[in-house]
């Protein structure tokens, strides 16, 4: 004589809830644990771009008073300041906000090139009086019978020395360095452009 089969007692609605959440806790909780690294680094750039933008602006105010004030190499620095986490970490923003705060500067650029090049004719009239007046002291200590021995010491660290320089520290991304390599050139010619090819650098991995 044949069986009749049986059928499991199907579970109470409560029971099947408690399984359902047996089930999704772990999925939900192993999904979070992938994406937190995830949040925590967007929120990071979100914190260093306000950070850039901040510093952009509180150089850029420095760079047009230094400007009016005829302060040629702070003026400079302002502006290398106010570009250089820009630059090295255009990566955080669109390549519209970097053409954007590029053209804020460029009329601030345009201001500096002027009064750089009022300095160095400035520099140059100074170079050439104080090149007759060491002539003269020559002739005088010639006509006199003094022999002097003067010692020209050349200027090591070229800026072109110091630009390569600066570019191995950016492909280093040793950017506290690279910056004070930056500086000094500055110091040494306010006007010097750093171009695209220069910041590039910093995205060499």
């Amino acid at each position: 004589m044949s069986e009749t089969l049986g059928y499991a007692e199907p579970l109470p609605w409560y029971r099947r809830r408690r399984s359902l959440s047996l089930v999704t806790l772990p999925i939900l909780l192993l999904g979070y644990s992938l994406a937190f690294p995830h949040f925590r680094t967007v929120h990071q750039h979100q914190v260093r771009r306000r950070e850039i933008r901040q510093q952009f602006q509180s150089e850029v105010t420095a760079a047009r008073q230094a400007l009016e004030g005829d302060q040629l190499k702070t003026a400079a620095l302002a502006l290398l300041h106010a570009q250089f986490s820009l630059r090295t970490e255009q990566g955080l923003f669109w390549r519209s906000d970097v053409e954007r705060c590029e053209q804020e500067i460029k009329p601030l650029r345009a201001r500096l090139l002027r009064l750089a090049a009022k300095a160095r004719v400035e520099a140059q009239r100074w170079a050439t009086e104080e090149k007759v007046k060491l002539e003269a002291e020559i002739e005088e200590e010639r006509r006199q019978g003094i022999h002097m021995t003067r010692c020209y010491f050349p200027r090591v660290g070229t800026v072109a020395a110091l630009q390569v320089r600066a570019g191995v520290q950016l492909q280093a991304h040793n950017m506290t360095s690279a910056l004070a390599i930056c500086d000094q050139i500055v110091v040494l010619e306010p006007d010097h452009d750093f171009d695209d090819e220069f910041w590039a650098n910093a995205r060499v991995k």
